[in-house]
């Protein structure tokens, strides 16, 4: 019987990204996973819990958790502002050219199809 050679999770998501429906769906879960932790950090570097940031931003500590944890999907610029404000810290919101790191151990850069753009978001 001939032995099944055992997948690495790198190797299965080498394999999974070949498919444009799933990379498209993976790059769009990992910025949004990106920002909340971008937000989260941020929170934590100017010593906040979630209930003060909240209480800074006029909102629950639910909705900052849920801000947090990379499933929330409602950022508007209006969001941004607060997390900002609360924070100490201005909205900068630059347009570059889409290349996706897709993993830093597989070493290499993925355009996305039609050399389209992606944003992203800076707190300063």
């Amino acid at each position: 019987m001939k032995k099944e050679k055992v997948k690495t999770f790198r190797s299965r998501l080498r394999e999974d990204l070949k498919d444009p429906e799933f990379k498209a769906h993976y790059q769009e879960e990992r910025q949004a996973l990106k920002l909340a932790m971008k937000i989260a950090k941020l929170r934590e570097k100017k010593g906040l819990s979630q209930q003060q940031m909240a209480k800074l931003m006029g909102t629950s500590q639910q909705a900052v958790s849920r801000i947090e944890s990379g499933e929330y999907e409602g950022f508007t610029l209006k969001t941004l502002e607060k997390i900002a404000e609360a924070t100490g810290t201005k909205v900068k919101i630059e347009f570059v050219a889409a290349l996706f790191l897709i993993q830093p151990f597989l070493s290499r850069m993925i355009q996305s199809p039609g050399g389209s753009f992606c944003m992203d978001v800076f707190f300063r």
